[in-house]
C-alpha cells in the first residue's frame, strides 16, 4: 500500500483508504513520545498510558490539557463561564483574546464543552479565540431544549449575549444538526463548518446509544454504553462515572432522543441543507473508519463538493482518537497547522 497522510480528503463519493501512515503512527507508540513533564505527572498520577495519548501540542507533543481529557475530567472550575439568557442560564468556555478570530465548537448527544478540551487548547495556542458551550439540555446549562430549531435558535442568541458576529463552527454528532440549521438560517455569521461524525446523513444510528444514554440511571450503564463512543478506552472514575449517571437521570434527554431516532432510525436529513451551503461556504466532513454510532459510510451521500477526511484509528469521536490529526486538519483551513 502507498505510503499517504493519515488523513485522506477526498470526493464525497469516493472509498477511504486505510494508510501505512496511520499504521506506522501506531506502532511508533512503543518509542519515547513527545511530553511536557506536568503532563507526565499527571498521567503517572491517574494511572494513565500516555503511549495511548495524542497530543495537541506542537508536533504532537502532550500537552495537560490532553491529559485531563483523557481521564474524564472536566476543565478547570475557572474555565467555567455563564451567561444569562432570556430562557435560562448557559454554562461555556471561552478562551484566546476576544479580538482573534473565532471558532465555535458544539459536542454531541450527552456530551458537554469538556470534550473539546484537547481541541480548544491547541486552538487557543494557535491564537484562536474558541467557544464552547453546554448545550440546552445538557452540561450546566439550564434552558431545555427539544427540538433542533431550539438548538438553533439558541446559537444565535447565545452568540448576541458574547457580542460574537462571525464563527467557524465546529460540531460533532448531535452538534451538527444544530451547526447546518445554525449555518442555513444564518449564514452571514457563519465563515465554514467542520461536522466530526455527523449526525443526519443516512437513516442508520445505533438507536440503543441515544435510548441508553437518554434514559441512563446508573453508573455502569453510562461506563457500559461510552465504550461504544471511542476507539481508544474511556476510562471514567466511579466518582465521574456516578455524577454522569446522576446527570443522566434527570431525563433533559429523552426529548431530543426522540427528535433525532424514530422505528425507522435517524428522524433528520441535513444533506439538502449541506447542499445548498456549499455554494456558500467551505464545509469539512470528519469521520472515524472505526465508529459504532454512525456508519462512517454514510458520507457516500453527500454532494461531491464537500471535502471529506477519514481517520482510520478513530471510532466516534476522532478528536479524542487523533486529536492532533483533528487539530491540524482544523487549522489547515486557517494556514495554522504545524509541519
Amino acid at each position: 500500500m502507498p505510503d499517504a497522510p493519515a488523513v485522506e480528503t477526498v470526493a464525497a463519493s469516493a472509498v477511504p483508504i486505510v494508510s501505512s501512515a496511520a499504521v506506522a503512527r501506531q506502532a511508533g507508540r512503543d518509542k519515547r513520545v513527545r511530553a511536557t513533564p506536568l503532563a507526565r505527572r499527571i498521567a503517572r498520577d491517574k494511572g494513565i498510558d500516555i503511549q495511548l495519548l495524542s497530543g495537541t501540542g506542537r508536533r504532537g507533543r502532550i500537552e495537560k490539557e490532553d491529559v485531563l481529557a483523557a481521564s474524564g475530567n472536566t476543565l478547570p472550575k475557572g474555565d467555567i463561564q455563564f451567561v444569562e439568557l432570556g430562557r435560562g442560564r448557559v454554562a461555556y468556555s471561552d478562551q484566546g483574546s476576544k479580538d482573534a478570530p473565532t471558532f465555535l465548537l458544539l459536542h454531541g448527544f450527552s456530551g458537554d464543552r469538556t470534550t473539546w478540551s484537547g481541541i480548544a487548547s491547541g486552538l487557543r495556542r494557535a491564537n484562536f479565540r474558541v467557544i464552547a458551550p453546554d448545550l440546552p439540555a445538557h452540561g450546566l446549562t439550564t434552558i431545555e431544549a427539544g427540538h433542533i430549531d431550539q438548538l438553533s435558535d439558541f446559537l444565535s442568541e447565545f452568540l448576541d449575549a458574547l457580542s460574537v458576529k462571525n464563527v467557524h463552527v465546529v460540531a460533532h454528532s448531535l452538534g451538527a444538526l444544530a451547526a447546518t440549521e445554525f449555518a442555513q438560517t444564518h449564514a452571514q455569521r457563519v465563515s465554514g463548518l467542520t461536522l466530526i461524525a455527523p449526525a443526519g446523513l443516512g437513516s442508520e444510528i445505533d438507536a440503543s446509544f441515544i435510548s441508553g444514554m437518554a434514559n441512563a440511571t446508573t453508573a455502569g450503564e453510562v461506563t457500559h454504553l461510552l465504550r461504544r463512543v471511542a476507539a481508544k478506552p474511556v476510562e471514567l472514575s466511579p466518582e465521574l462515572a456516578a455524577d454522569f449517571a446522576r446527570t443522566m437521570s434527570k431525563g433533559r434527554l429523552k426529548a431530543l432522543a426522540e427528535t433525532i431516532i424514530g422505528s425507522s432510525g435517524q428522524r433528520i436529513d441535513i444533506i439538502t441543507s449541506l447542499d445548498k451551503l456549499l455554494r456558500s461556504m467551505s464545509v469539512r466532513v470528519l469521520v472515524g473508519l472505526q465508529d459504532r454510532i454512525i456508519p462512517w459510510q454514510q458520507v457516500t451521500s453527500l454532494p461531491p463538493s464537500a471535502s471529506v477526511h477519514f481517520f482510520a484509528q478513530s471510532g466516534h469521536m476522532p478528536q479524542w482518537d487523533q486529536t492532533k490529526d483533528v487539530l491540524d486538519l482544523i487549522l489547515s483551513s486557517t494556514g495554522e497547522a504545524d509541519d
